[in-house]
């Protein structure tokens, strides 16, 4: 069994400890207003569910590898961590969601996207105007309530830490955030571009339209699968924002992003097209 190994079940349940106590605290701010409650806080719980915590974890590994001497299971089961992975687990659920509207997509993790689910709410409850105006507009304050609650966090998991590295962290989770968005843009721009002329040439046709893909891979879901996670959970513990180990994580975090992302890819489209 690998360190990782280890860490895995630790951060994990940790991580689902603290999304429980997110969630029952916003619910218990906002019980006076059971719409909110009931509409918005259950469809949050069922974006944060299942999922392998991976960017959780990742973000502990940074933690533990500029944490010096400290005990990576130690690391792993306290507070900084918890706050970190809820943050970075409540950041990926809203993108996922506000994903999934852009995509038009119907299901997620085998429940109904978020949208959906709205939409199927509103026409069986009879209410008036567009179901389906109602599920995008419920879905998109849902993933807006997500990222609120994931800066929160991180917030919170900064606190304890040197003043330094808690404005370097918040620094790159801001940065991550904003790139998210971006490669999101990208992916949406694309979509519309028309493709080469046939008159054009085909092999730089072609790694053109390589390198366009790679770009919108790299900003919208490697750099934040996996680099960032290690570099925030890092600067979180003190690395030098121009050292040796931040360099380091940046390209391998870049680089298995891109892999990890592709891979993903392949297997999406496998299902789909199990014959291809």
């Amino acid at each position: 069994m690998t360190d990782v190994d280890a860490l895995l079940p630790l951060v994990r349940g940790a991580v689902d400890a603290r999304l429980d106590e997110v969630l029952t605290r916003l619910r218990a701010q906002w019980q006076d207003s059971p719409a909110v409650t009931d509409e918005l806080f259950a469809a949050a719980a069922t974006a944060l569910a299942g999922g392998k915590r991976m960017r959780a974890v990742l973000g502990t590994v940074g933690l533990a590898l500029a944490g010096g001497d400290a005990d990576p299971a130690t690391v792993a089961a306290g507070p900084t961590a918890a706050r970190l992975g809820a943050a970075l687990e409540l950041y990926q659920a809203s993108a996922l969601v506000h994903d999934d509207v852009i995509d038009a997509a119907d299901t997620r993790r085998g429940q109904p996207a978020a949208h959906r689910h709205y939409a199927t709410r509103h026409r069986q409850a009879g209410w008036t105007g567009s179901a389906d105006g109602y599920g995008v507009s419920a879905a998109i304050l849902l993933g807006d309530l997500l990222i609120s609650a994931a800066t929160a966090q991180l917030g919170q998991a900064a606190a304890g830490c040197e003043r330094g590295a808690a404005r370097a962290a918040r620094d790159a989770f801001d940065a991550m955030t904003a790139e998210v968005a971006i490669g999101q843009f990208l992916d949406v721009h694309q979509e519309v571009m028309p493709l080469p002329d046939p008159a054009d040439q085909p092999v730089a046709a072609g790694a053109a339209m390589r390198e366009d893909a790679l770009e919108v891979v790299r900003h919208k879901s490697a750099r934040y699968s996996v680099m960032y996670p290690l570099l925030i959970g890092a600067l979180l513990a003190g690395a030098a924002s121009d050292g040796e180990l931040l360099a380091a994580l940046e390209v391998f975090g870049e680089e298995i992003g891109i892999a990890f992302q592709l891979r993903d890819d392949v297997l999406a489209y496998s299902a789909i097209r199990p014959d291809g």
